[in-house]
């Protein structure tokens, strides 16, 4: 039995490690981002100041409580995750429409 204690502790400590790492990247801004239609008629993403061009694959997710965007950034595929209650109403269902309107395309 010794070694299923010490399993459960280390899987404990394994997931308040994983909490306390994900917790300070939160902090940091490392899950904070914006999506902006440009004027040249394309996406980007803006995170601390950086801007990128990205190409919204078909491959995205919409539902009515959340929309996983797989995206195209500099040859690299990248998911990210936009939840109803993050934003504004208006702003998640512009967002909303918007792919929808371009996946018919």
């Amino acid at each position: 039995m010794p070694v299923a204690a010490i399993l459960k502790v280390a899987l404990c400590l394994l997931s308040v490690g994983s909490f306390y790492f994900y917790l300070q990247r939160y902090q940091q801004g490392f899950y904070s981002f914006s999506l902006r239609y440009s004027e040249e008629l394309s996406w980007e993403l803006v995170v601390n100041d950086h801007h990128s061009c990205l190409h919204v694959l078909r491959s995205t997710v919409l539902t009515s409580f959340i929309i996983i965007l797989q995206v195209k950034i500099d040859s690299r595929q990248r998911s990210l995750l936009v939840c109803r209650d993050a934003v504004s109403a208006e702003e998640y269902r512009k967002l909303f429409v918007a792919l929808k309107i371009m996946k018919l395309e």
